[in-house]
């Protein structure tokens, strides 16, 4: 894709989760970079070296990164002395910096995901555009999705899937009234309708964390640019991509919050009365329309191997 043009990206309005960690980040990076944007092992054990604690304690209380205990399902990333600086990985937003894809392989498996799985996630980074159809090697088109009356089914056929890496980067939103989505989780799956001459329309954003070899689906986000087809609901379709790219990754399993202990409300707990009806709609209803188990006061698992 083209890149994003600046009046697009100033309609993001969301920051993202973890906003003081990235802030203090991005005070650190042209220090440890000098001019360059390509970030390897190397400037990563420099900015941990040089800010490692702070960084830590950096954390808005609400929604800390390094202390996962308001997070029932997010493993607490790895801060020793010879894993520490991987826990970077995820905070480094794309554009302006870009990760040296060994890096996001080498933070998968510290996270206590395989080898296979690791890799995969490492080429989400690497082919963002190619990462659905030539990595994965699934289409759209394969992905069958059941409709509302729950009688028929239909598929993506005139959509295209795309990737990306890291907390706060933007997903454009394409045709239409521009804009994007910023992303909640280090690993994230854009759905485009196609719109013809080259256009693509954002329709949904899949946000979710690799841990154990399974598929933690945090974000489930639509866009006003594109929809899914006709008589489909929104959090099922988005939730039968997540599954799809699971499956070809390799996950085990794959894990959704429910909408009552999801972690956006612990960093705004204002907005629980405007948004808990559509998180409802989005995680729970979806998860049991396609057989999950679990209910509104429980994780939503379904296994995939």
């Amino acid at each position: 894709m083209a890149k994003e043009p600046e009046k697009q990206r100033k309609t993001v309005k969301c920051e993202g989760r973890f906003g003081s960690e990235r802030d203090y980040l991005t005070f650190l990076l042209p220090t440890i970079l000098e001019g360059k944007t390509i970030i390897g092992e190397p400037e990563l054990r420099s900015m941990w070296n040089l800010g490692g604690d702070e960084i830590i304690y950096q954390g808005d209380f609400k929604d800390p990164y390094y202390d996962s205990r308001i997070d029932g399902l997010r493993k607490k990333p790895v801060i020793d002395t010879e894993s520490g600086h991987l826990s970077l990985v995820p905070l480094i937003e794309s554009p302006p910096y870009h990760l040296e894809p060994e890096c996001v392989r080498a933070y998968a498996s510290s996270m206590g995901n395989s080898e296979v799985v690791s890799k995969r996630l490492m080429e989400l980074g690497r082919h963002p555009r190619k990462f659905f159809r030539e990595v994965l090697k699934k289409e759209p088109s394969n992905i069958s999705i059941p409709l509302k009356d729950g009688k028929s089914n239909i598929n993506l056929s005139g959509f295209t899937i795309t990737g990306d890496i890291s907390i706060g980067t933007i997903i454009s939103g394409g045709v239409g009234v521009g804009g994007g989505i910023r992303s909640d989780c280090p690993y994230l799956l854009g759905v485009y309708q196609n719109a013809g001459k080259g256009e693509m329309g954002l329709a949904a954003v899949i946000g979710f964390w690799a841990q154990d070899n399974e598929m933690i689906v945090a974000q489930l986000q639509s866009c006003r640019n594109a929809n899914f087809p006709d008589n489909v609901c929104f959090g099922v379709a988005a939730l039968r991509v997540a599954e799809e790219a699971a499956k070809g990754i390799g996950f085990k399993r794959i894990v959704v919050y429910s909408s009552k202990d999801h972690p956006l409300f612990y960093m705004h707990p204002e907005s629980r009365g405007q948004l808990e009806e559509e998180l409802t709609m989005f995680f729970d209803m979806s998860a049991k329309k396609l057989g999950y188990e679990g209910t509104r006061h429980q994780t939503h698992v379904k296994y995939l191997m």
